[in-house]
């Protein structure tokens, strides 16, 4: 297997930022007009969610700096989704010196509310042994939390520990099983990679044409080392 340990990157959630503010501010109004004043706690609220769509427009604007300094505006964060980005952005060093310790302290807030990006994400820091010591069966432990949540990165992420034996006894047919289900969703190295078995007869019958088949299916998405290996297997 060829490719694994891909993290989980931030992506767009104003949807759901913007629609705790527009909940925030309904249930405030709501108050006000029973003719009772807003709590202490309620504002704080409200500004947090605030803050939050503020950080994640700049974010998406790749204003990282900016979006960090509103994401320290909005402490202590609940939102998992903001957790999540904050660790991806100590992470990535987005906006911010990159700290892998601080990755996984907000990434295990996250992930302890279930975000699955955030369990994946652990997964590779302990695979890759970053800011924390490396350790397999914690990675395969994050991975499975969220390629139980159908998380596709994971999903291809543990089929490449399986096919690789990485900490564990080596198991195409769970290999397979998990790439399947990573590639069945659209992910790219998951589809490669079970190319590559298919093309190498690893656990499975060689079959080029299978093996072209998933080929195929990365190289419609772009990815080049599908390119070549359908370049490749057309020599055959």
């Amino acid at each position: 297997m060829k490719y694994k340990n891909v993290i989980t990157a931030a992506r767009s959630s104003s949807k759901q930022i913007l629609a705790a503010v527009v909940a925030m501010a309904a249930l405030t109004t709501g108050l006000e007009l029973a003719g009772c004043s807003s709590s202490s706690e309620e504002v704080a609220d409200t500004e947090e969610a605030d803050y939050l769509a503020q950080a994640e427009q700049a974010y998406n604007e790749g204003k990282y700096e900016e979006a960090f300094a509103y994401y320290q505006k909005a402490m202590p964060i609940t939102d998992a989704s903001a957790q999540f980005r904050l660790g991806y952005m100590y992470g990535a060093g987005l906006g911010v010196s990159q700290d892998y310790a601080k990755a996984k302290e907000w990434y295990e807030k996250a992930a302890a509310q279930g975000d699955a990006s955030a369990q994946n994400n652990l997964g590779v820091l302990y695979y890759n042994g970053e800011g924390v010591t490396q350790d397999y069966a914690k990675a395969k432990e994050w991975y499975e939390k969220a390629a139980e949540q159908g998380n596709a990165t994971a999903q291809n992420n543990l089929g490449y520990m399986y096919g690789n034996g990485d900490g564990m006894p080596q198991d195409y047919a769970k290999a397979k099983e998990w790439f399947e289900k990573a590639a069945a969703q659209g992910e790219v190295f998951a589809q490669y990679n079970l190319g590559e078995m298919y093309e190498l007869g690893k656990g499975v019958a060689q079959d080029y044409a299978k093996a072209r088949e998933w080929y195929e299916k990365a190289a419609a998405q772009g990815f080049e080392d599908a390119v070549a290996a359908l370049e490749r297997l057309a020599e055959e």
